[in-house]
């Protein structure tokens, strides 16, 4: 299962530098390169299937948030 967002480490990149971004973004290059040649990897399906979800879950938030059915914003996907 992916994890929440809450969960993930994300700086406020909206109050970084420009050369701090490009420091941070550079490190998790590396540390995700490093990851991979580990083996620690994670297969295609899954990613899609968990970004499936996410959008989906977000859609829903925004939607009740608003007031709305997801369902009348997005016809689901036939995917």
């Amino acid at each position: 299962m992916a994890p929440d967002d809450d969960d993930m480490d994300f700086p406020d990149v909206d109050a970084m530098t420009d050369e701090e971004y490009d420091a941070w973004f550079r490190k998790e290059v590396e540390l995700g390169l490093a990851e991979a040649d580990a083996g620690n990897l994670i297969p295609h399906e899954q990613v899609v299937r968990e970004m499936r979800e996410h959008i989906e879950r977000r859609r829903r938030e925004r939607a009740e948030k608003n007031g709305l059915s997801s369902s009348k914003l997005h016809p689901p996907s036939s995917a």
